[in-house]
């Protein structure tokens, strides 16, 4: 389920913007935070619906992309 809770080795990073706010230098950030943190998932809101599309392949070009939905 959403909420069930972390693996102790794990950690939920969390952003509240709305998706229009996230250009792609903030992706490049949020990427490069993730890459370095071994076990990070990033919680996004997700809308508007064609900002998370446009955010998602954001991540693909990038080496941390693991899509759960």
């Amino acid at each position: 389920a959403l909420l069930d809770p972390l693996p102790p080795t794990s950690f939920r990073f969390v952003n509240f913007n709305q998706l229009f706010k996230v250009d792609p230098r903030t992706a490049t950030g949020w990427a490069n935070i993730l890459r370095r943190t071994p076990g990070a998932t990033l919680w996004q809101l997700s809308t508007p619906s064609n900002g998370a599309t446009r955010l998602k392949e954001e991540f693909r070009v990038r080496p941390v992309w693991q899509a759960t939905y």
